[in-house]
């Protein structure tokens, strides 16, 4: 028989590795796929994890670099003061230079140029709430101050929220200017011409959704408003690249239309009827004998009128169904701010009137997407540069047309059964329109800002360029005084950072009959807080990452079916030894080498009030 055996060793062997691999395939197929896989199966395959190039040594790795960006953060924030400060020096000794220079040109003057330059200096700084530009402390502490207001209104969307949510209900004040706020907020964002404002300029809006939608009772009700925040998020995606989408998007179609020199989409019948009598009497020269005051049922019965109204309705559908399947095989190419705003306003809808039909959400969002946003360049095309030259009338009479029926499509409102001309266009009109709601819905299932531009609260603190942004005077001090008179509403919760910046201001002396320059105010911006945010996920991550390795280090030297028969196993003399053995594998060579990921693994801290533990 071992003869027997001998003889097919290699038969054997063959075998043996297939079974072994099949076992081994198999749990590690249980390992990749299963939701919680055996304490064996995981002991299986542990040896893996010290192979892996994505092991916890990288883990490891980035989570102590990331500490380290933090710790850097913190030293360039201290440092950026100190260069501040030296820059303050070296202003005033430029200014002691100046001074020193007119006094040696005008040496029989001096105490007369004295006493003028110390008068203008405080009729332009110290006595004028208005400067900006001195080296004065009362001055570079207002210009500073305003630096730090303008930061926290860009980055907590909540104080500007709640001043837009009070344009559209309240009187903000006796010298504001509802307009002049909305024009400031856009400045205050830049218009969305770069990442970084377009990024906090979509979080402002989703804030101002969470606003508004406190104070409204129906989704019909939401639709019929007419929110600031829509006007923002509109007119700021309307700049270069938005108006080459619109070229591409309508410029085609547009153009086809207003060429079309005997096109007619008139649909009111009354109109075609009389167009036709007057057509007919330049014609003959004569009067005509069919009546030219008619009602819309007799114009009816006019078989001219009816069958010239078939033509235009049949154009007209035409026409639409173009427009219709661009607009609804462009997706990618719509704004992302567009479809951001879609995306949080179905979700505040939906959470808000949980038992809303679906139609009437996606309603609102076919109001706000079509109507508030693509209908302007589609009824004004020259206005957004999607065509060139001037519209005559009845070529902008056609483009209305088009556009009444798209935006009977978004909403989806038919036409009533006693319209016999148009209520055949009902059927159409509802097909359609379940294709312009699948649309919207397409276009709101988009990824998160943060996502999207890959930014969070440590991005400004990374980045080695002050955000910078440009004011004209009158709006930085109406604003000034448009928030003191409005505190207690913006900031409601208390004495906050805007109410500590706002304070320290002091009182606003805005009046809208001071006349401003004609500047502009460039604020490189800071950050007034003196701590940087903590991250709680990087905690919770460093955290779960040093428990893992625990896990890791107790499956090799221990073994039983689950964590918790493991975990309640007495520790044994052949446990300890095993354990000696593998620290000095594992932290072998780490006094060479102190930087090395074992030596890091070598030492944990679990929590960030615990002592550090050596593992050796």
């Amino acid at each position: 028989m071992f003869d027997y055996y001998r003889s097919r060793i290699d038969q054997v062997i063959q075998i043996q590795t297939f079974i072994k691999n099949k076992l081994v395939t198999n749990a590690y197929r249980r390992l990749i796929t299963d939701l919680a896989p055996s304490a064996c199966t995981v002991k299986n395959f542990v040896h893996l994890l010290d192979d892996s190039d994505l092991d916890f040594d990288r883990e490891l790795e980035l989570e102590a670099l990331r500490q380290n960006v933090i710790e850097h953060l913190r030293e360039n924030n201290r440092l950026e003061s100190n260069v501040t400060a030296l820059d303050i020096q070296i202003a005033l000794f430029l200014k002691n230079i100046i001074t020193i220079d007119e006094v040696l040109k005008h040496a029989g003057k001096f105490n007369k140029k004295k006493k003028e330059q110390k008068w203008i200096m405080m009729e332009s700084h110290e006595m004028n709430p208005f400067a900006l530009s001195g080296v004065d402390k009362e001055s570079r502490q207002r210009l500073d101050l305003f630096r730090q207001l303008v930061y926290v209104l860009q980055t907590e969307p909540q104080y500007v929220a709640r001043l837009l949510c009070m344009t559209r209900r309240q009187d903000l004040g006796l010298h504001s200017n509802h307009r002049l706020v909305v024009t400031t907020v856009l400045s205050l964002f830049g218009y969305a011409t770069n990442a970084r404002e377009e990024y906090l300029l979509i979080n402002l809006c989703k804030q101002c959704i969470s606003e508004e939608i406190q104070y409204v009772e129906t989704p019909q009700e939401f639709m019929c408003g007419n929110y600031t925040f829509m006007k923002l998020v509109v007119q700021a995606n309307r700049g270069t690249k938005e108006r080459q989408f619109f070229r591409e998007l309508f410029g085609d179609l547009i153009k086809g239309v207003i060429q079309s020199d005997h096109l007619d989409l008139d649909l009111d019948i009354v109109s075609i009827y009389q167009k036709i009598v007057n057509d007919e009497e330049s014609r003959t020269g004569k009067p005509s004998e069919r009546p030219y005051a008619v009602t819309a049922k007799d114009a009816q019965s006019d078989s001219n009128a009816t069958q010239t109204f078939a033509q235009h309705l049949k154009s007209l559908k035409d026409i639409t169904e173009a427009f219709f399947n661009k607009i609804t095989a462009t997706v990618d190419a719509v704004p992302y701010g567009i479809r951001m705003v879609a995306k949080e306003l179905k979700h505040s809808l939906e959470e808000k009137f949980a038992d809303e039909p679906k139609e009437n959400v996606v309603k609102i969002l076919g109001n706000f997407i079509y109507y508030r946003y693509l209908n302007p360049a589609l009824v004004a095309p020259e206005q957004y540069d999607v065509i060139d030259g001037i519209i005559s009338p009845a070529q902008r009479k056609n483009l209305a047309e088009v556009s009444k029926m798209l935006q009977r499509i978004a909403s989806g409102s038919a036409f009533s059964d006693q319209d016999k001309l148009l209520s055949p266009l009902n059927e159409y009109l509802s097909h359609s329109s379940k294709r312009f709601a699948n649309w919207f819905i397409t276009l709101a299932n988009v990824q998160d800002p943060e996502t999207h531009y890959n930014m969070d609260a440590f991005t400004d603190q990374l980045c080695p360029i002050r955000p910078v942004v440009y004011l004209s005077p009158s709006e930085v001090f109406h604003l000034h005084y448009t928030l003191q008179n409005n505190l207690d509403i913006i900031e409601p919760e208390g004495f906050g950072i805007l109410s500590e910046l706002v304070y320290d201001l002091g009182q606003s002396a805005y009046h809208p009959d001071i006349v401003f320059p004609e500047t502009t105010v460039c604020l490189s911006l800071s950050s007034p807080y003196k701590v940087l945010p903590t991250d709680h996920e990087a905690q919770l991550r460093h955290l779960l990452v040093d428990a893992k390795r625990l896990v890791v280090y107790v499956l090799k030297i221990q073994s039983g079916p689950n964590l918790a028969r493991i975990f309640d196993q007495p520790i044994t003399a052949h446990h300890e030894r095993a354990w000696n053995q593998f620290k000095c594998k594992e932290f072998s060579n780490v006094e060479q080498n102190e930087t090395s990921a074992a030596a890091k693994r070598r030492y944990l801290k679990l929590g960030q009030n615990n002592r550090i533990v050596d593992l050796r």
